[in-house]
């Protein structure tokens, strides 16, 4: 196979693609909770890594340009959201209402997802980033663009306001 000028055939870019995209997609629809859009920053993402020079990377370095390029992607679209369309305290609240609650752990589920719906784009950028893909502050300082020293505190405030919001709702 011939090599690619971003630096990868086509066997290694899939079996990047392999390796990224389930994590990837959990990580985009979690912060949207669209799968329309989701759909959209996810294709976004592999286009904008494919047109850079990532592929020459470490693969450790690549999956972060990748994440990054998607949380770069996600603070745009939250503000181009809130430029044009912020969420009235009403239809929020009408949201929060929609919630079918047929059993306990489902209700507990929803309310988990309400909750983590009520932080801002970064906030849940910071806890999905830190407790479920399970990457270190470094990097997480450059995939949202903040100090490093600052992830820490930003993660401190972040679980403080989830607790927060879930006390609010009902949620011990």
């Amino acid at each position: 196979m011939m090599e690619q000028p971003f630096g990868m055939d086509e066997a290694a870019f899939r079996a990047f693609y392999e390796g990224t995209r389930q994590s990837l997609w959990s990580y985009i629809i979690r912060s949207l909770r669209d799968t329309t859009r989701a759909d959209d920053v996810f294709q976004e993402s592999y286009v904008r890594f494919i047109q850079s020079s990532a592929g020459t990377l470490e693969p450790a370095q690549q999956r972060a340009y990748l994440f990054r390029t998607a949380s770069n992607l996600l603070v745009d679209l939250y503000r181009k959201q809130k430029r044009l369309q912020p969420m009235s305290a009403e239809a929020e609240q009408m949201h929060t209402d929609s919630y079918d609650r047929s059993s306990h752990a489902m209700d507990v589920r929803h309310d988990v997802g309400k909750a983590f719906d009520q932080l801002t784009s970064q906030e849940r950028s910071l806890l999905w980033l830190a407790y479920v893909e399970e990457y270190p502050h470094r990097e997480i300082a450059g995939m949202l663009k903040v100090k490093e020293k600052s992830v820490k505190v930003l993660l401190f405030r972040a679980k403080r306001h989830l607790l927060q919001i879930a006390e609010n709702i009902g949620l011990r």
